[in-house]
Parts: structure tokens; C-alpha cells; sequence
């Protein structure tokens, strides 16, 4: 990562591709997990770990296909 300085004073930040893409993934992640906790508050219903995972791979798989 690459800081840039004004008058002595941070001013930029260039992250490379790499640090970019991971807060990418980083930030997703969190904005799903914050959807996930918003649905659960409004319902009493519960998925299991096995159900999980089968949504999941069936995402994954539907991806592949597009």
C-alpha cells in the first residue's frame, strides 16, 4: 500500500489490486452478514449448517452455469 502526504498530513492511501479486492470481499461479506442478522430478526425460522452449506453449493452451481 502506497501513502500519499500533504503539508505532512496523510491525504491518500493506493492500495494494490490485491489489498483492494480482499476489502472488497471483506465488505461484502459484511454487508450480507448484516442482511442475514436483519431477515433473522424478523422470523423465528432457523437453518441448519447441512441446510446452509446445500444452499449454498446449489448457489455456487448455478453460478457455474451462467
Amino acid at each position: 500500500m502506497l501513502s500519499l502526504t500533504k503539508n505532512g498530513y496523510g491525504d491518500m492511501v493506493v492500495p494494490s489490486m490485491e489489498t483492494f479486492e480482499n476489502l472488497q470481499f471483506e465488505s461484502e461479506v459484511y454487508f450480507k452478514s448484516q442482511e442475514a442478522e436483519e431477515e433473522a430478526a424478523l422470523t423465528d425460522r432457523r437453518y441448519s449448517s447441512k441446510e446452509v452449506l446445500k444452499a449454498m453449493k446449489a448457489a455456487i452451481e448455478r453460478e457455474q452455469v451462467v
